[in-house]
C-alpha cells in the first residue's frame, strides 16, 4: 500500500499524468496489488461527502449563472473597500466571514457558500483575463491569497494578511466604480431571489440537523440516515423544478447549465476517499499506529508537538474523520498508561487532523479551492507548510502550560 500511494502522489506532484487520470488510478492499482476489491474502491467514489460536494456544485453554478456571488461579492467590497484602498483589510473581510460562517456549519459548505463570493471580486482582476501572462504580479498574488484564505479561515478561524499590493489593485476596485457597477446591476430578479432562497435553505437545514446532543436536529426524524449530501443534492434538485419567470417553461437550471460541472476534481476527490479507505484495509494504518507506542516513554514537553505532526502529516493522506479514527483510541490507551487526562493526547491530535493543507486531496474544502483554477499545488504545499508548522508551535506551547492547567495534569508544567 505504500508503494501504491508512492507512486499516486508522486503523480500528483508532478503532473507527469493529467491529474483526473491520476485520480482513477486507484480504480485499478489497488485491485491489482490486492489492496481491496473492484467493488469496493468504486464505492468510495460516491460518497456522502462527494453528493454534498456535487450538489453544492450545482448550487454553485446557479449562483454564478444569475451574478448573484457578483452582487454579493460587491457588497462585502464596498464594506471593506475603504479609500486608499487597504488590500489586507478586504482580504481579511473575507477571511473573517467565512471563518464565522464555519463556525456554524460544515468547513465544506463554509467554503462552497463563500468561494464564489471571492472570486467575484476576482473577477475585476486581470486574473479572470484568458492570458494569465499578462496578470500583474501583485495581482496573482491577491488572487492566491483570496483562495487560499478562504480554504484555510474556514478549516482553522484564521486571518491572513497581504503587503504591497494595494496600490497595484486601486484601479480594478475604486469605490466609486464598485458602486457604479451595483446600481447597473438593478434590483433583484424573481429568480436571483429564488435561487438565493434555495441556497439559504440549505444552508439552514446544514445548520439544523444536528444541533446539539441535548437539542436533536431535524435528522433524528430519518434515524440519522440522512446526512449533508443527502440535502445538498435535493436543494440542488429543486433548481430543476422552480421555473425561472423568464420564459414559459423555463426552470431555474437545466442540464446545459451543469456541463461546466467539475467532474475532474469530483474524480479527485473519490481518490481520496478510496485512499482512506485502501489505507485502512490494507493493515497500514495499524502499522502507523503502532509506531505511536513511543509516545510512552517521551518527554512530557514533546508530546503534544509530536502527535500534532503524527496527525497532521497522515490527515495528509486520508480524511480528517479517518486520521481522529485512527489515532484517538490509540491515545487513549497511550494516556491510561503515562496516567495523564487523556484529552492533553486527543487535542493535539484531534486539531493536527485539521491540518490538512497541503494537498488538494486533503479535505474537499481544499478541493472546492483547487477549482477556481487560481492555485496549483506547489502554492498550497508553499502556504500550507507554514501553517502546519504554526499550528504545530502553538500546540506546542498551549498543550503543556494552559493545556495541564485545564486538565489539571499531575505532570503540568
Amino acid at each position: 500500500m505504500l508503494g501504491v500511494l508512492v507512486w499516486i502522489f508522486a503523480w500528483w506532484l508532478t503532473e507527469a499524468v493529467p491529474m483526473p487520470i491520476t485520480s482513477m488510478s486507484p480504480l485499478f492499482l489497488f485491485p491489482l496489488f490486492g489492496i481491496t476489491s473492484a467493488d469496493d474502491v468504486a464505492s468510495s467514489y460516491m460518497d456522502d461527502v462527494i453528493s454534498l460536494v456535487l450538489g453544492s456544485f450545482i448550487l454553485a453554478l446557479a449562483v454564478e449563472h444569475y451574478n448573484i456571488h457578483r452582487r454579493l461579492a460587491l457588497n462585502i467590497t464596498l464594506v471593506f473597500c475603504v479609500e486608499p484602498l487597504n488590500a489586507p483589510l478586504l482580504l481579511l473581510g473575507i477571511c473573517a466571514t467565512t471563518a464565522f460562517v464555519s463556525m456554524w456549519m460544515h468547513n465544506v459548505a463554509a467554503v462552497v457558500m463563500m468561494m464564489p463570493v471571492a472570486t467575484g471580486i476576482l473577477q475585476r482582476l486581470p486574473s479572470s483575463s484568458s492570458s494569465t501572462e499578462m496578470v500583474p504580479p501583485a495581482v496573482g498574488k491577491f488572487c492566491r491569497a483570496m483562495v487560499l484564505g478562504v480554504i484555510y479561515s474556514a478549516a482553522v478561524g484564521g486571518m491572513s494578511t497581504l503587503t504591497g499590493t494595494g496600490k497595484a489593485l486601486s484601479p480594478y476596485l475604486h469605490k466609486s466604480h464598485l458602486k457604479r457597477e451595483l446600481e447597473m446591476l438593478g434590483p433583484m430578479s424573481f429568480a436571483e431571489k429564488m435561487v438565493l432562497s434555495v441556497f439559504g435553505g440549505l444552508v439552514v437545514l446544514w445548520m439544523t440537523r444536528n444541533i446539539t446532543e441535548d437539542i436533536p436536529g431535524w435528522g433524528c426524524v430519518f434515524d440519522g440516515r440522512a446526512g449533508d449530501g443527502t440535502v445538498s443534492v435535493m436543494m440542488a434538485t429543486l433548481l430543476f423544478i422552480i421555473p425561472n419567470n423568464i420564459k414559459k417553461g423555463e426552470k431555474l437550471m437545466d442540464w446545459d447549465k451543469c456541463k461546466k460541472l467539475p467532474w475532474n476534481i469530483v474524480l479527485l476527490l473519490g481518490a481520496g476517499f478510496a485512499i482512506a479507505d485502501g489505507v485502512r484495509t490494507s493493515g497500514l494504518a495499524e502499522v502507523l499506529s503502532k509506531g505511536l507506542v513511543f509516545l510512552e516513554t517521551a518527554p512530557y514537553w514533546a508530546i503534544a508537538p509530536t502527535v500534532c505532526l503524527i496527525a497532521a502529516t497522515i490527515t495528509e493522506f486520508t480524511s480528517n474523520n479517518a486520521t481522529t479514527t485512527l489515532l484517538v483510541p490509540l491515545l487513549i490507551e497511550i494516556a491510561k498508561t503515562m496516567r495523564i487526562h487523556p484529552l492533553l493526547l486527543m487535542v493535539p491530535g484531534a486539531i493536527g487532523a485539521q491540518f490538512a493543507f497541503l494537498l488538494p486531496t486533503g479535505t474537499p474544502s481544499n478541493i472546492v479551492g483547487f477549482t477556481t483554477g487560481h492555485i496549483e499545488i506547489k502554492d498550497m504545499i508553499k502556504t500550507g507548510l507554514a501553517l502546519k508548522i504554526a499550528g504545530t508551535v502553538f500546540l506546542s506551547v498551549l498543550m503543556p502550560t494552559l493545556g495541564a492547567y485545564i486538565f489539571a495534569s499531575k505532570a503540568g508544567v
